[in-house]
């Protein structure tokens, strides 16, 4: 049995059959410009909020077909991922460009293997592709009924639900910048306030080297301590180096008047 496109584009759709928008040969911009914009030959939307995926597909169905691809590079702005689907064996995974996907149809076009995983890629949709799928695939004014007013309300949805993530993401980015100027403040203040003490502690020391004093055992004492003790030696004007020097030479004084009392007798 011979896989052919048709088989591959039916099978896509049974893959994504359910919570999925399946457009089939979709051009990714205005379709009075087809010669111009890249055209997919499946685009596949994920209908989630929360996991918002889009997917491309393009086909092979021959091994020359593939080898001279060298557009496919274009269709990357338009799908988060982007897979390579072909007949068994048609492509190697070895072959496949970085970051996009590999996926083979079964022989008897019943099943599709992935046989290499597409890169994830998070970047912003052209909207051109939206308005092409909204104007050229989305009968507005002439389809009625459940599905239609399903599918309307879907987009229109969507549509506003990226303006409220955009004013959310925009509202979180100014809050943030002011938290971040308020904590910088923060932390100006506190450094001048170290700096502050900082000098106060290098006072200190100068004055206790200029005045023999040892500091080195105030380790551990209250600061109130340390500087009463300094204050209470800066008052009395003798530190007790001194003193005791003081002291020694009033002993030899006396010592050498009695000598010369003796002397004299």
């Amino acid at each position: 049995m011979t896989v052919n496109s048709r088989d591959i584009v039916r099978l896509i759709k049974l893959k994504h059959s359910k919570k999925a928008l399946v457009v089939e040969e979709c051009k990714t911009g205005s379709s009075w410009s087809s010669h111009t914009c890249p055209r997919l030959d499946v685009w596949v939307l994920i209908k989630s909020w929360a996991h918002f995926k889009t997917i491309g597909y393009e086909i092979k169905v021959s091994r020359a077909d593939f080898l001279g691809d060298n557009k496919f590079h274009k269709y990357l702005d338009y799908c988060h991922e982007f897979y390579f689907v072909c007949p068994q064996g048609i492509i190697d995974r070895s072959e496949v460009p970085e970051g996009c996907g590999l996926i083979w149809a079964s022989k008897n076009a019943k099943v599709l293997y992935t046989k290499k995983r597409a890169a994830f890629r998070d970047i912003e949709i052209p909207v051109s592709l939206y308005l092409y799928i909204l104007m050229s695939r989305v009968n507005v004014g002439r389809e009625y009924g459940p599905d239609r007013e399903r599918s309307i309300e879907y987009w229109r949805d969507w549509l506003s639900q990226k303006q409220d993530a955009y004013n959310i993401g925009h509202s979180v980015s100014k809050k943030l910048r002011s938290a971040i100027r308020e904590n910088i403040d923060i932390v100006k203040k506190e450094n001048n306030k170290l700096q502050c003490q900082i000098e106060h502690l290098r006072e200190i020391k100068r004055y206790c080297d200029e005045n023999h004093i040892d500091y080195s055992s105030w380790f551990g004492v209250r600061e109130e301590r340390k500087i009463n003790e300094i204050n209470e030696r800066a008052r009395s004007g003798i530190i007790p180096e001194i003193s005791k020097n003081i002291d020694r030479l009033i002993n030899k004084l006396e010592n050498t008047k009695k000598e010369v009392s003796e002397l004299t007798g």
